[in-house]
C-alpha cells in the first residue's frame, strides 16, 4: 500500500479554505490587514484567468485525479493534484437512491469499489460502507466521496471540473451556493444552447460552464456556432477524431472569439490521433503542436508530464494567436 495514503486522506478531509466567491467573476477576496490591498486565494486567482480566455495561463486538468497513485476520484487522488501545483481536476457526479450526489465515474459501483449494483439504486450509507480500489482492483482504505466532501476539501486550493453533473444542474449549483464553492466549478455538458437555457436559464450564469463539441456527432458545427453566438462560454471542449477543416475552422473562431480550447489527450480518438502515451515519446509533436494551435486547457492522464512540458521556459514561446 502507498504509505502516503493516510496522510494525504487525513490533509484532503482537513483542509477547507474559506474565501471563495459567490459568483463567476466577481472575486470575493479573503481578509487583509488595514491599508492592504485585499488578496486572492489560489482558486479566485485561477478562476479570473479561467474567464480571461486572453490570459496566458495553461491549465493541466487531471483526469479523475492523480488516479495512478490513489484511487481514482478519490479525495486522495485531487489531494495529490494539489501537491504537485495541477490548476484543476476532472471528476464525476452521480445521484445515490436517497438523492445525495457522490463523486464516481461508473453509474454502478463494480468496477471501482469492494460492492456491486447501480448508484441510483444504492443509499448514501450502502455506498459509504465500501471502500475504493485501485487502478490494479485492489481494495483501499478509502470511501466514496460525496461532492460536499470533495467541495470542501478542496475549498479555495484547486479548481473542479464536474463531469456528468448536467442531469443534476440545479442541485449541484445549489451544493455550490452552499459550500461558498461557486468559483471552484467548472460544469459542462453536451446539451445544445437552446436546451441549457431553457432548462437552466435563470440560474445558468451563476456557475462557469463549458460544452462539449463532438466532431463525431454529424452536427457538432452548427451546435458549436449557436453556443458562440448565443451564450459565449469561458471554454468549449471540442473532441475530434480528425484534425479537418471543420475542426481548424472551429479553432480559429474559438480563438477570434477569446473562447479558451479544451482538448483530451487521454485516448488518441479523443484528439485527432494524440494522446498522453504518444507524448512521453515526442513531446513537442503532441504539446507542441497543441500550443501551436492555441489550446490552453488540457485533461490528461499524466498531470506531472504535462505540467513539467508547460513550465520549461523553451515552451512557452509555442503558444499560437490568441
Amino acid at each position: 500500500m502507498n504509505n502516503l495514503w493516510p496522510r494525504l486522506f487525513c490533509a484532503a478531509i482537513a483542509a477547507a479554505v474559506i474565501g471563495c466567491g459567490d459568483f463567476p467573476g466577481l472575486a470575493v477576496r479573503g481578509a487583509s490587514a488595514p491599508g492592504e490591498a485585499p488578496k486572492e486565494n489560489r482558486v479566485q486567482q485561477l478562476h479570473r484567468e479561467l474567464i480571461q480566455a486572453d490570459h496566458p495561463r495553461r491549465f493541466v486538468v487531471a483526469h479523475r485525479g492523480d488516479w495512478r497513485d490513489f484511487p481514482e476520484n478519490s479525495v486522495a487522488a485531487f489531494q495529490s493534484c494539489i501537491e504537485m501545483g495541477i490548476e484543476m481536476v476532472e471528476l464525476d457526479v452521480q445521484r445515490t437512491k436517497d438523492g445525495e450526489l457522490i463523486v464516481m465515474h461508473d453509474t454502478t459501483v463494480d468496477r471501482t469499489t469492494t460492492g456491486h449494483g447501480s448508484v441510483s439504486e444504492l443509499t448514501l450509507a450502502e455506498i459509504r460502507a465500501l471502500h475504493l480500489r485501485n487502478g490494479y482492483s485492489h481494495e483501499t482504505p478509502f470511501a466514496v466521496p460525496t461532492l460536499r466532501e470533495v467541495l470542501v476539501a478542496t475549498k479555495g486550493r484547486i479548481l473542479l471540473n464536474l463531469d456528468k453533473s448536467y442531469p443534476f444542474f440545479r442541485q449541484t449549483v445549489a451544493l455550490l451556493e452552499e459550500t461558498g464553492t461557486l468559483e471552484s466549478a467548472l460544469m459542462k455538458g453536451d446539451r445544445p444552447v437552446q436546451q441549457v437555457l431553457a432548462e437552466n436559464g435563470d440560474i445558468f450564469g451563476k456557475v462557469a460552464y463549458m460544452p462539449v463539441i463532438d466532431f463525431r456527432e454529424a452536427d457538432a458545427a452548427r451546435i458549436a456556432e449557436d453556443w458562440l453566438t448565443q451564450a459565449r462560454p469561458c471554454a468549449m471542449e471540442i473532441v475530434y477524431q480528425e484534425w479537418t477543416p471543420a475542426v481548424a475552422a472551429l479553432f480559429a473562431e474559438c480563438n477570434a472569439r477569446h473562447v479558451r480550447i479544451w482538448v483530451n489527450l487521454l485516448w488518441p480518438e479523443l484528439a485527432g490521433g494524440m494522446s498522453d502515451d504518444l507524448a512521453l515519446s515526442d513531446p513537442d509533436s503532441i504539446y507542441g503542436v497543441l500550443l501551436g494551435r492555441s489550446v490552453s486547457m488540457f485533461q490528461t492522464d499524466r498531470p506531472k508530464v504535462l505540467q513539467d512540458y508547460l513550465r520549461h521556459p523553451g515552451n512557452k514561446a509555442r503558444v499560437g494567436p490568441r
